[in-house]
This record gives C-alpha cells, structure tokens and sequence, in this order.
C-alpha cells in the first residue's frame, strides 16, 4: 500500500497521527475486532479478521484526511473525516483522553483549509461515550436518524451532529480557547484565592519574576486586575480543567518596539509532566499570531529549569543562548536564563 502522506505526522502532547501501514494489520484487527469497539462503528462487520483489515487499508489509502493514532510508537486507534467525522479507539485506550486530544488536532488541520466546509458527525443513541468526546470537540446536535450497524445486524437510533467552523473559530480564539484538557479564559478577582494556592509556592514562584512565595491573596487579587484582558498584547489568562478548576495561568507581555511580545505559563504542580502546558500553549500560540500583529515571540526559562526548555522546543521556539534574568520576587540577585523565540515566519511554516 502507498501513501502520498508517508512524510506527514500530527503530534500532539501524547499521541502521533501519521498514516496507516501494512504492519499494522494485527494492531487494527485487535482494535476493532473487539466487539466492545465495532459495536459502535456502523460500517465494521464481526466477527473481523485481517481480510477486513486489508480491505480497510486499502480504503484508507485513498483517502487524505485518514489518520492511525499512535502512542509512544504503537497503534491505539484511527481517525477519518471524509464525509464527516469519525473514529476508533482500542478499548484499553479508553477514558484518557486521546480521542478528544486527536480530535482537536485533525480538527484544526481540516479547518486551516479555507474552502474546507463544515462537519458533520454523530453516534448511536446508547454511545454516550462518543456523544461527550463530539460534545468536547465542538459538534452540537442537529437531529436524529436510523443507523444500520453491522456488528449487531440491526438498525438502531443515532444523533446526528455538526461543527461549524464559526463555532471552531470561537473556540480557539482568545480570550476564550478550548483544547482537549483545558479551557482558558479571562482571569476575575474571584480566582484570587485558587491561583495564590497554585502560584505562591516556591516550586512556581521562583520560576516567576513577580509572584512571592507565599503569596498573599490581596496581592494575587491586583496581579489579576494588572493582567486582565484588554484586546491587546499584555493579559493573563486562567487555565481551567474541564470541571471548571482553575489550575495555572498562560500569559503574553505588551509588544516591544520590534513587534515582539513574551509568553509565559505556570500549572499547579501536582500536574506537571502531564503534557498539559504543550496542550494549552499549542492553542495559546496560533491565538495570539492570529488576534495580534506580532512579528515574534520570546520566552525563557532559568537554567536550572530544563524541563520548561523541553517544551518551548515542542513548541518549535528556537534556542538563542543564555542571557542575564530579571530580578524576581524570589531571587536577590539576576540569574543566567535561556532565551528562546519564535518568528510568525517560523510558525507560519509549520501550519
């Protein structure tokens, strides 16, 4: 089988999406020929065997915007949008978040296109696990309408859905932005106490130039009335888990001269090495190129914190050295820090 998208990968913070191969056969016969998995696929026969896997391959190698998802190297699921939205995941793999985290990307890439036009999608009346990944994702219901599934030989209920890309657009557009984990959104002074609990501590604070350790809520309280939204470079923005939690602040400073502006990120640290900071500013990003004329942006990071290095390189910022830091709040003296930045040319590149 050939695929004019050998070369092309989607990552994400935890998965890859690249295209499908021959060896993966026996990871899709396993995936789907699970009963628990076909059930819910309207087209997929069981019993399901490699023939069907070949056949699906096949298929596949016809279609552009048909992606296998991966994780740490092995095939977990696949995702399609053709006609509409659709996708599979290995029942092992369920209730971490990975069809939402795929979702949002192979979204993004469909709408980058212009011309692309709306989607539609949908699930069977007794898949309300589907139903909360496309609610995640954006789709609102339309109607309803019989689905015949061949797994079960029968037809049954489904609900149908649409996403329009107005909506996507609202979505993933400050200061209100959507990814698979999170949600951003103006800071209030009501988020005072929270965010003095997650930032006053001198794991985070110290990696700041303003917040103290402990931090008073008063203080936290102006911090958020200095950062609020004001339709233009220099606001913080709250991070929210999807139950309404606030859990840490993304940040972008006033433009400089040259049309260059900072951003800047901080989570609870009970969340740290979960991906969450590469989600948020993976949305973060396209956001600000796309709301503010800038023609770069910076970032850095104490040297003795590489773990923040890790993630502006995922994030395609270019390393340009160390450099003298700031006074902080926590340290008496300026500290070397690594200076990294991001040109819109770069960044645009990479879309």
């Amino acid at each position: 089988m050939t695929d004019r998208r050998d070369e092309i990968e989607i990552k994400t913070p935890r998965l890859t999406l690249r295209t499908f191969r021959a060896a993966d056969v026996p990871a899709i016969v396993e995936g789907i020929g699970d009963f628990e998995v076909s059930k819910w696929l309207a087209p997929v026969p069981h019993p399901y065997g490699p023939a069907d896997a070949e056949w699906y391959l096949e298929t596949l190698a016809r279609q552009p915007n048909y992606w296998a998802i991966t994780r740490k190297g092995a095939l977990i699921g696949g995702m399609a949008i053709d006609d509409s939205l659709g996708y599979w995941l290995a029942r092992s793999e369920w209730g971490q978040g990975y069809a939402t985290e795929a979702g949002f990307a192979v979204i993004d890439r469909w709408f980058a296109n212009p011309e692309a036009p709306d989607l539609t999608s949908g699930h069977f009346d007794d898949n309300a696990r589907s139903g909360g990944v496309l609610c995640k994702l954006g789709f609102e219901y339309t109607g309803r309408k019989p689905m015949f599934c061949r797994a079960r030989d029968a037809e049954f209920p489904s609900r149908r859905m649409t996403l329009s890309r107005a909506k996507w657009h609202e979505m993933r557009s400050l200061p209100h932005l959507t990814t698979p984990r999170c949600v951003l959104r103006p800071l209030t002074a009501e988020d005072a106490p929270r965010l003095s609990e997650i930032g006053g501590i001198p794991e985070v604070a110290r990696n700041t130039v303003s917040i103290p350790a402990p931090w008073p809520v008063d203080e936290a309280r102006d911090w958020i009335a200095a950062g609020r939204w004001k339709e233009r470079p220099g606001f913080r923005l709250g991070i929210l888990d999807r139950n309404g939690q606030l859990i840490g602040m993304a940040g972008l400073s006033p433009a400089d001269q040259d049309g260059i502006a900072s951003v800047a990120y901080f989570v609870e640290k009970s969340l740290w090495g979960r991906g969450l900071v590469t989600e948020v500013m993976e949305a973060f990003i396209p956001a600000v190129f796309r709301a503010f004329p800038l023609k770069a942006l910076d970032a850095d990071h104490d040297t003795d914190n590489p773990a923040s290095g890790v993630v502006l390189r995922k994030l395609g910022f270019d390393y340009l050295g160390d450099r003298l830091g700031a006074r902080t709040r926590l340290r008496l003296e300026p500290e070397p820090v690594s200076h990294y930045r991001l040109e819109r040319s770069r960044f645009e590149a990479r879309l």
